[in-house]
């Protein structure tokens, strides 16, 4: 079993170091809290599964890593071969304030 955590350790200091320098070296919980415990929604269709995150503060450093993973088309085999694909929720637009009623 000690070598499943070294894998696990290991694929998350890759990622880190793919989504920004400033999460090189970070602690895994640290990640796990920022970006793997996320709440979404899944869809499924004939062909793809689809992972769709809610928005949160952070993804926009997800933004290329998940172009790139999606690019790859990567297939769940056990799930009647379904393309996995990832997708991040559009950030909501800014609060505006009236400042006079006319």
């Amino acid at each position: 079993m000690g070598w499943l955590a070294a894998l696990v350790y290991n694929a998350c200091v890759d990622f880190a170091e793919t989504i920004s320098p400033a999460y090189a070296g970070k602690f895994i919980g640290t990640l796990r809290r920022t970006f793997f415990e996320r709440k979404g929604d899944l869809y499924c269709t004939p062909k793809a599964l689809i992972v769709f995150l809610e928005e949160f503060p952070e993804q926009d450093l997800l933004v290329d890593y998940i172009d790139r993973f999606n690019a790859e088309q990567h297939r769940i085999s056990w799930f009647d071969n379904r393309q996995l694909l990832l997708s991040l929720s559009p950030p909501s637009p800014p609060c505006r304030t009236l400042t006079s009623l006319s």
